[in-house]
C-alpha cells in the first residue's frame, strides 16, 4: 500500500481517467510483488472501502493533501526498504 501511493505521488497527484490509476496500480503492485487478481478491485477499494482517492469527474486525486504527504514521508524513513524495491524492478 505504501509503495503504491508513493508511486501515485510520484507520478502526479491527480490522473485524468480510470485507466492511468489502473495502470500505476498495476506498476506499483508488480514493483512490489503483490498479485492482483484485478487493479479495479483495488482501486474500488481505495475509493469506497479506505477512502483515500476520490472521483471528481473524470480525475482522480486524494481526500487531502495530508494523504499523499503521509506516505511519501513514511517512504522516506525506510529508505532501504524503498531501495530495494527500485532494486528488485531493476532486475526484472
Amino acid at each position: 500500500m505504501h509503495f503504491l501511493l508513493f508511486q501515485f505521488i510520484l507520478e502526479i497527484s491527480f490522473f485524468n481517467s480510470e485507466e492511468s490509476v489502473l495502470k500505476i496500480i498495476e506498476t506499483a503492485s508488480k514493483m512490489a510483488g503483490i498479485e492482483l487478481k484485478d487493479p479495479s478491485f483495488f482501486l474500488s477499494d481505495l475509493l469506497y472501502s479506505v477512502p483515500f482517492i476520490i472521483k471528481d469527474g473524470k480525475e482522480f486525486k486524494f481526500v487531502h493533501k495530508t494523504i499523499p504527504e503521509y506516505f511519501a514521508t513514511e517512504y522516506l524513513n525506510y529508505p532501504e526498504d524503498s531501495l530495494n524495491l527500485f532494486k528488485k524492478n531493476k532486475r526484472q
